[in-house]
């Protein structure tokens, strides 16, 4: 409860008085995970001088602190983490990392913190999305715009077995903005998705889609 309400000097005091630094609930919930999705980074700081795990997972679906941390938007806890070792490409049950989950989210100042730290921009996940996609299916545009212009995020990539691209998500959900975002970055209209056809023909039949490719 100290570590979920933000109390550092309470945490240190458990601690002290032997409070379990790991201990979990049934899924593997952590008072470093809990503290880190809430954006209590005194309590993280607090967490790891008691010997706190700062790779803190869940049992199910392997959502670490640093994931947490990113999708709600916690840029300076996102960074505390980086600094005390949190492994900035660690993967989930669905081989997404932390930049997946700010991408997805449109944290933009969690996304510049991680492609500061090195995280892998191009980094697919077991559908073959990656952050790009991720963003820019949400309707993110700054997020995209930060993975391509500061990231160095490849455009047209494609997703491994159905080959979409960022273009192809973008067109598919009707998100205009995002559509010329990536154009200006220079997507190919016409490249070939194995698992549709060309994004410029299947915007072509889309209403909601008015962006003149």
């Amino acid at each position: 409860e100290a570590a979920v309400n933000g109390d550092a000097d309470q945490v240190r005091q458990l601690l002290r008085d032997g409070a379990d630094v790991e201990g979990a609930t049934k899924r593997g919930t952590t008072a470093m995970t809990m503290a880190a999705e809430r954006g209590h980074v005194d309590v993280i700081f607090a967490l790891f001088e008691g010997g706190g795990n700062v790779n803190a997972h869940t049992h199910h679906g392997h959502v670490s602190a640093l994931m947490g941390a990113a999708q709600s938007g916690y840029a300076d806890v996102v960074e505390a983490l980086i600094e005390l070792g949190a492994p900035v490409n660690f993967a989930n049950k669905n081989n997404a990392t932390a930049l997946f989950h700010a991408a997805g989210t449109g944290q933009n100042a969690c996304v510049r913190a991680l492609i500061k730290a090195g995280a892998a921009v191009n980094w697919q996940d077991v559908s073959g999305a990656s952050p790009l996609m991720a963003a820019v299916a949400g309707g993110h545009v700054s997020a995209a715009e930060m993975l391509l212009t500061e990231g160095g995020a490849e455009v047209d990539l494609t997703g491994k077995g159905h080959r979409m691209t960022a273009l192809r998500y973008a067109v598919e959900r009707g998100q205009a903005a995002a559509v010329r975002a990536l154009l200006k970055a220079g997507a190919s209209p016409n490249r070939v998705s194995a698992a549709a056809p060309f994004a410029s023909s299947f915007a072509s039949r889309r209403r909601w889609c008015t962006v003149r490719l």
